[in-house]
């Protein structure tokens, strides 16, 4: 099974999320959206979020590459929750995992995702 986690925080390499995540998928893609309306349109922002996202990314593909895991790691520009979605389409994932959040922003995102998603692909917050 194929997972799709978009990086939307610094928790989604802690070991309980990937490990929820590995119960059901062997082929997992990350993904790093720069939402540059989430930013400000500052580049100086949008530089930093690239570093943290590349950061997170690297920790988690490198420790899911230890376990033998296929992996690939994303960074796309644009709207969050449509990248998400296409993103998923696209390389025909199963679930979507995201790292649960208590912000509107992050509430809002979920209620995006279960209007637009493909109802075949799983989403899940842990």
């Amino acid at each position: 099974m194929k997972a799709l986690i978009p990086i939307l925080s610094k928790e989604e390499w802690k070991p309980e999320f990937i490990n929820k995540v590995l119960e059901k998928a062997n082929n997992v893609v990350l993904l790093s959206v720069i939402d540059r309306s989430e930013l400000g349109g500052q580049f100086g922002f949008a530089a930093t979020e690239i570093m943290q996202a590349n950061k997170i990314m690297e920790g988690i593909e490198s420790e899911l590459k230890r376990l033998k895991v296929r992996v690939e790691s994303l960074v796309e520009w644009g709207e969050t929750a449509s990248k998400i979605d296409h993103l998923a389409r696209l390389k025909k994932c199963d679930f979507i995992f995201l790292q649960k959040q208590g912000n509107k922003y992050f509430k809002d995102l979920v209620a995006k995702l279960e209007k637009s998603r493909d109802k075949k692909t799983g989403l899940e917050v842990i």
